[in-house]
Order: C-alpha cells, then structure tokens, then sequence
C-alpha cells in the first residue's frame, strides 16, 4: 500500500507534518472484504496549508483502488478522515 501526500506548492523550510494511518481491526484486514482506514495529518504550520491525501492499492489481479481526497490543514486544528478500501490477498 502506498500513500503520498501532495501539495501544490511548497511548504515553509523546517515545517514538519504528522501523518497517523491506521487500518483495519488492530492493523488486520480480510482480503477482498471492505476495510476501515483512518488517516490523521497534523502540523506545527502558522498558516492554512492545502494538499491531496492519495491512499493507492492493489484490488484484485486486474484492479488498483485510489482515493484521492483533497483537504486544507488549519493551524492547530488536525485533520482527519475516516475511508474505505478492498485489499487484494497479498497487498
């Protein structure tokens, strides 16, 4: 699985960000059956910060899944979001 986080433009020098993923049920999932993420970002950034949250996987044999989710990080207050995916046997 991958995830990137992306903006459209740079962030000031020495900022630094907080990404928490959790998946599943105790970091467990059951392959091709629908599976709970959670991704969490936070930031000591003084001013809004926009990005796109991209969550990558293998489906099945002839599927990747994406999500592709764009936010906005305010200062002081984390960002999170709750989504969905079906995981391939060996993802």
């Amino acid at each position: 699985m991958l995830m990137i986080l992306s903006t459209p433009c740079l962030a000031e020098k020495g900022n630094r960000f907080n990404v928490d993923f959790s998946l599943g049920w105790g970091n467990c999932y059951r392959p091709m059956e629908w599976t709970p993420i959670e991704v969490g970002i936070s930031s000591n950034l003084k001013k809004p910060f926009g990005g796109i949250l991209s969550v990558k996987t293998k489906g099945d044999e002839m599927t990747n899944l994406e999500i592709v989710h764009p936010f906005v990080l305010t200062p002081d207050i984390p960002f999170r979001t709750p989504l969905v995916m079906k995981f391939a046997f060996a993802a």
